[in-house]
């Protein structure tokens, strides 16, 4: 494996900086599900989870939310 150039290294850094992490907490056995559910549907399960909270937040809230809030 070769060593990874600080190019790479400092285009990673500015990629995360861009980034937030949230983590959740799911019961014994419901991550292989979830996994599964994004893999029939050609997702990623964090763009499963995205999806999820976006349609949720459209189809309860009157007034859509900003990114900035």
């Amino acid at each position: 494996m070769s060593p990874v150039s600080k190019a790479k290294l400092a285009s990673n850094a500015r990629y995360r900086e861009k980034q937030e992490f949230i983590q959740l907490r799911v019961g014994a056995g419901e991550r292989a599900r979830y996994k599964a559910a994004a893999e029939q549907l050609g997702v990623s399960v964090n763009q499963l989870f995205i999806n999820a909270v976006e349609q949720f937040i459209a189809d309860n809230l009157a007034e859509p939310l900003n990114n900035e809030d």
